[in-house]
């Protein structure tokens, strides 16, 4: 189990480098199983980005938490509102979410975020929630929950 998890994180490598540069304009937080969790800065372009506010004029979207490789990072007001409750279950809903997408990664490697991009085009192609209905998403969301 060891050598497919070193494996899988071989494999995800230079997800989690672009993972770390952006993880570079946050602050770390701590190691979590098989992911690093970081929170952005409040004023940093990450989060602009994450409270909607576009990516070079590019993908408006508003969302608490991204996952590049192995690096979960969360929106600056995400964790202070969670900080002190990381046992909740939304908290740990979340976590579980967010660590599936760590999993994803650690199968799909380098083509994981081109699949991301497929899902999410095929989604909107089809007149759904490109976010909501991409089946990455829809698969994170089936293991929120304890199995």
């Amino acid at each position: 189990m060891i050598l497919l998890r070193l494996l899988g994180h071989l494999w995800m490598l230079p997800n989690t480098l672009v993972g770390l540069f952006l993880a570079s304009f946050c602050g770390y937080l701590h190691r979590d199983g098989d992911a690093l969790l970081f929170a952005t800065k409040p004023d940093s372009f990450l989060t602009r980005w994450m409270r909607g506010g576009g990516f070079f004029g590019l993908v408006k979207a508003t969302v608490g938490g991204v996952t590049v490789g192995a690096c979960i990072i969360l929106r600056d007001d995400e964790w202070e509102a969670w900080k002190d409750s990381q046992d909740e279950p939304n908290w740990v809903r979340f976590m579980r979410h967010e660590k599936r997408h760590v999993w994803q990664q650690m199968i799909g490697g380098v083509f994981q975020p081109v699949a991301y991009v497929i899902g999410v085009a095929v989604a909107a192609a089809q007149g759904k929630d490109p976010y909501r209905d991409c089946f990455l998403e829809i698969d994170a969301r089936r293991h929120e929950v304890t199995p």
